[in-house]
């Protein structure tokens, strides 16, 4: 799916001078030049300042609506927001000033800054988000400048209200705060001059810093929340400057009252009890509250509530008279002994206790005793049925443990423990090959490990201890005279070659030999030669001067044998004398000479 956001072009707000009136409806996708887009956000300052638009109709497509998306829509009466929405931004609906009402859907995470400022005929919110985790802040509030909002609805299915909410909300009288809600945020409700009354339910956790600081209108409360383990701090009071609170309930099922809860609360003057045992209370939950505050109690509370911690410091105490009515139960072969009875069996029974007066409708509980069956591998933590231990034998256990209702539920175990294997061994592979039996997949030496499974479902551990051999390729050059023959390394050969000889290594492996083999040759050559008389020849190792054949071995620089005859003639010498005469200043050049002077 392509997804597009309602804009224009690239204006940053696109009804800027096109401005849209009365109402419109904005279709969940568009189709152009046969591609489907689907809308799924309004763009920020989308519809800013279309001052004459009345109403607007969003899809259930629309998970986002951007900053200053309807700012300034003065005309705009009704939007609805459909139940994708997942967040408004910030200034979204600031002043749209003819808006009456709001609906924000469950599925709502974060509203901004200011996103209903300047709202001033808002006159009714309905808050459904189940978990919204942002809606402003203190300086700047998403209901801002919204001072006549009389209707305030909380959903049903609410879990959470975020920090600074309803903050100066100083027109609603009441709100009632569903089962489902779980925590209260900082200054959710501060400022909220005319509320009168406020029910905190039995799901709430958390009440955050100054939740209600401000309500001066506020004149009770009652405060139902089973378990609740934080209800503001010491220097930020939940009812902070309340001083119109005058009465104070607690709810049957309350069984903790947290630190500083009802701390600062100078004009409470009464606290009616509900809970027939006193709940756990902290030093500073009644901090500063007289000790003549009234504690209105029943009967068979009453000497709980003046031994227990916290609460003893009051002496001021009233006795109510009342019916309580009791369901309980408790497990086969025990006692219910409260309020003076010892009573064993099921039934319904009227009791009277000092001056209160208790219908007891008591049942009993079973114990259970369940045989089973089950199995194991060695060494494994059986952890089933509240067992706890490490297997290592067949063996047959019992467990005692409590059953959901409280009673004994009796477990006997037969288990049988399957054993787990080990096994070792040593295997060699040639290099280049790979080991793959046994789950093993390996090409190199080495210690692996490999976890498999039983027919029993129980490990079966395989050691392999891997050896690789090598394999050979080595390449032999060699040189050879001519009619010799190389013969090592199982080669046969006389001739210039590349060859190759495929072997195998003691371990098996193969081991490849190259031999590259140049042959030199022999020479054999006869040299003639002429030297004059009484001269000797001593070239290629001759060293002689009489005319004759002679016979040289030498080695050529490849250390082949090289026969060199040497066929030697004589030259006889001549002495000559001659006499020669020139005329002055010439030269006389003949037979080698060049003389111009008289001489031998």
């Amino acid at each position: 799916k392509k997804h597009v956001e309602i804009t224009f072009q690239e204006a940053n707000h696109p009804f800027y001078n096109i401005k849209p009136r009365d109402s419109i409806s904005i279709p969940k996708s568009v189709t152009n030049n046969g591609v489907t887009y689907y809308i799924n956000s309004i763009g920020n300052k989308a519809f800013w300042g279309c001052v004459n638009l009345s109403s607007i109709n969003l899809p259930n497509s629309i998970v986002s609506i951007g900053d200053n998306a309807f700012d300034y829509c003065i005309s705009l009466k009704t939007i609805n927001l459909p139940k994708s929405i997942i967040s408004i931004g910030k200034d979204a609906f600031w002043g749209c000033i003819s808006l009456v009402s709001i609906s924000l859907p469950s599925s709502t995470k974060s509203i901004g800054e200011n996103a209903f400022k300047y709202c001033i005929s808002l006159d009714s919110v309905t808050f459904n988000p189940i978990s919204c985790n942002y809606m402003g802040s203190f300086k700047h509030p998403v209901f801002e400048n919204t001072n006549k909002v009389t209707t305030l609805i909380i959903g049903d299915k609410v879990e959470s209200i975020p920090d600074y909410a309803f903050y100066h909300f100083t027109k609603i009288h009441d709100v009632d705060f569903p089962n489902s809600l779980i925590s209260i945020g900082k200054s959710a409700f501060d400022s909220c001059y005319y509320l009168k009354s406020i029910t905190l339910p039995n799901a709430l956790t958390s009440i955050g810093d100054n939740a209600f600081r401000n309500c001066s209108g506020l004149r009770s409360v009652i405060f139902n929340s089973e378990n609740c383990n934080y209800f503001g701090s010491d220097k930020a009071l939940v009812f902070e400057s309340c001083e119109k609170i005058t009465f104070l309930i607690i709810g049957n099922d309350v069984t903790n009252i947290p630190s500083y809860s009802f701390k600062g609360i100078p004009n409470l003057k009464s606290i009616y009890l509900n809970p027939i045992k006193p709940p756990k209370s902290q030093s500073s939950s009644f901090e500063g509250l007289s000790k003549m505050t009234l504690l209105s109690v029943s009967c068979i509370s009453l000497e709980d509530y003046k031994t227990s911690d916290n609460w003893n410091k009051f002496t001021n105490y009233r006795v109510i008279k009342k019916t309580h009515t009791i369901n309980t139960s408790i497990c086969q072969g025990e006692f219910y002994k409260d309020y003076g009875v010892e009573i064993d069996s099921a039934g319904t029974y009227h009791i009277i206790h000092t001056c209160d007066s208790v219908i007891l409708n008591l049942s009993i509980k079973p114990i259970s005793t369940k045989s089973l069956e089950d199995s194991i591998c060695q060494g494994e933590t059986y952890s089933n049925f509240g067992f706890n231990f490490i297997a290592d034998k067949s063996e047959v256990y019992t467990q005692n443990l409590q059953k959901a209702n409280g009673c004994d539920s009796i477990i006997t175990l037969s288990l049988k423990v399957n054993p787990t294997q080990t096994t070792s061994f040593k295997a060699t592979i040639c290099q280049g090959k790979t080991y793959n039996l046994n789950g093993f997949n390996e090409r190199k030496t080495g210690l692996y490990t490999q976890e498999l499974k039983t027919n029993k479902g129980c490990d079966s551990i395989v050691n392999l201890n891997l050896i690789v051999n090598p394999t050979y390729n080595d390449s032999i050059y060699k040189i050879i005279c001519q009619r010799e023959t190389y013969n090592l390394n199982g080669f046969n050969e006389r001739t210039d070659g590349f060859y190759t000889q495929n072997l195998q290594t003691i371990n098996g492996c193969d081991s490849i030999v190259n031999l590259i083999l140049i042959v030199k040759p022999v020479y054999n050559d006869t040299i003639s030669a002429i030297i004059c008389q009484g001269e000797r020849y001593n070239k290629f190792g001759f060293n002689h001067s009489i005319k004759g054949t002679y016979t040289q071995y030498l080695k050529t620089i490849n250390g082949c044998d090289s026969i060199i005859t040497l066929k030697l003639n004589l030259n006889p010498t001549y002495n000559i004398n001659f006499d020669a005469v020139i005329c002055k200043r010439e030269t006389y050049n003949l037979n080698g000479f060049n003389e111009r002077e008289t001489g031998l």
